[in-house]
């Protein structure tokens, strides 16, 4: 979702025990070379260096939404994982890595994503319950935690509708990106949910 265009600046500072180059451009790079010494606090002991990256901030974003389709039907969109590619936002393409022997449902899935000029993919533990879809990715350069989860119940006495529960909990790696997640964050829940909500609709016409 980020591309970087521009090389980082470079800005040398001098201190007495050597130089310190530090490189500061939009991914929030540090880096810090010491030719003389090691540069600490006054009265720190263990080497601690003055430049720290703070712990990645986990934003949790939930929505709740009563849907037009039977519980059976969003359940069925929500657990075909192979079929992301078709229609989830940013999705290019969706493998299964592993299936679990005992259900030969989906157990590991590799997800490919891409938005303009960025590129990702990644692996995510799917867990399947008998109202609920959980997934849990790892092994991903952009995320420190990326996790979602579908929960679908349903509505007494209207058997054609149900109410989804979904929750995305994310932190970014990068800090900056997380700064600028706090404002988009929630519009992409909201354009996940209706992403489901139009397969389900599309599912409803080709049955028809």
């Amino acid at each position: 979702m980020f591309s970087i265009c521009r090389p980082p600046h470079q800005i040398s500072l001098m201190i007495p025990r050597g130089p310190v180059v530090v490189r500061v451009g939009l991914g929030a790079r540090f880096s810090a070379q010491r030719r003389l010494g090691a540069l600490v606090a006054p009265g720190v002991q263990g080497g601690r260096t003055f430049f720290s990256t703070p712990e990645p901030e986990v934003q949790t974003f939930k929505i709740r939404k009563m849907l037009g389709y039977s519980p059976e039907l969003m359940y069925k969109v929500i657990s075909e994982v192979e079929m992301y590619s078709m229609f989830v936002p940013y999705c290019t393409k969706c493998e299964v890595a592993k299936r679990d022997p005992g259900t030969g449902l989906p157990d590991v899935v590799r997800l490919h994503v891409g938005w303009n000029q960025f590129t990702e993919s990644f692996e995510s533990k799917v867990k399947f319950d008998d109202s609920t879809v959980t997934a849990e990715a790892h092994d991903t350069h952009i995320f420190d935690t990326l996790y979602t989860k579908w929960a679908v119940s349903s509505i007494k006495g209207q058997e054609s509708k149900c109410l989804v529960d979904f929750t995305l909990k994310f932190a970014f790696k990068n800090p900056i990106y997380g700064m600028a997640a706090k404002s988009f964050g929630p519009s992409i829940s909201t354009t996940m949910v209706k992403a489901f909500q139009e397969r389900a609709a599309n599912l409803t016409n080709l049955e028809k």
